[in-house]
């Protein structure tokens, strides 16, 4: 995205997501059950308000999903960017060191697709 067109682009998506049902949505395995906007310091479902104690109002939108994960939207404040945060934890405790390996495989997999699955609720993919 270059340019004006690009931020507008990026604004108009992040309204989209604010303005979006999101909670119950899927994003590949994990189901979307809360959501923060810092900058209307709104909480959905199973998001806490405390989230933003301290935080001043800030473009940034965060979706809670199930399995304590996390996905997190926000403009680049220097160039029409968007940038997302990913935060995933396993579904499933290893007992191995290839268990582990094979774990970290299917998260960094899991994430890839979740982060493109985030861009096009955006209507940015």
């Amino acid at each position: 995205m270059e340019g004006s067109a690009g931020k507008e682009k990026i604004r108009k998506s992040l309204e989209s997501l604010r303005t979006a049902d999101l909670l119950g949505k899927k994003i590949h395995q994990r189901k979307i059950v809360g959501v923060l906007d810092y900058k209307t310091q709104t909480a959905k479902g199973n998001a806490s308000k405390t989230a933003f104690s301290g935080c001043p109002s800030s473009d940034v939108i965060q979706v809670i999903l199930e399995g304590n994960a996390k996905l997190t939207i926000r403009p680049s404040g220097t160039e029409p960017k968007i940038k997302i945060y990913s935060s995933f934890q396993s579904l499933k405790a290893p007992k191995s060191k290839e268990e582990i390996r094979n774990l970290t495989e299917g998260l960094l997999s899991e994430i890839r697709i979740s982060e493109e699955i985030f861009l096009t609720l955006a209507g940015l993919s």
